[in-house]
């Protein structure tokens, strides 16, 4: 996945999120029982949640975002996903 790519690992180094950030993400993700359901069974991608938390975590870093900041940001575009696959029935 992303944290393995050689391509990423040599050109997008600095969009990988750093293990603090994937650990608040977790942490705030386990805060909401509901949001933490809906990424297991619908959103995760290959049942793997940590790869999957890293991809939001690389698009608030795109967005400029760094440490906690990312973090809230990737659960925030966890639930924008979730709502848009419950709006076009895809849960």
């Amino acid at each position: 996945m992303l944290a393995t790519d050689p391509l990423v690992n040599e050109y997008f180094p600095h969009y990988l999120p750093s293990e603090e950030e994937l650990s608040v993400t977790e942490k705030l993700v386990a805060g909401k029982p509901q949001l933490q359901e809906q990424l297991q069974e619908f959103v995760a991608i290959n049942a793997d949640v940590k790869a999957t938390l890293r991809r939001f975590c690389w698009q608030a870093k795109q967005d400029g975002l760094q440490g906690a900041a990312c973090a809230e940001e990737a659960v925030k575009l966890l639930e924008m996903c979730w709502e848009k696959r419950v709006m076009l029935g895809l849960n």
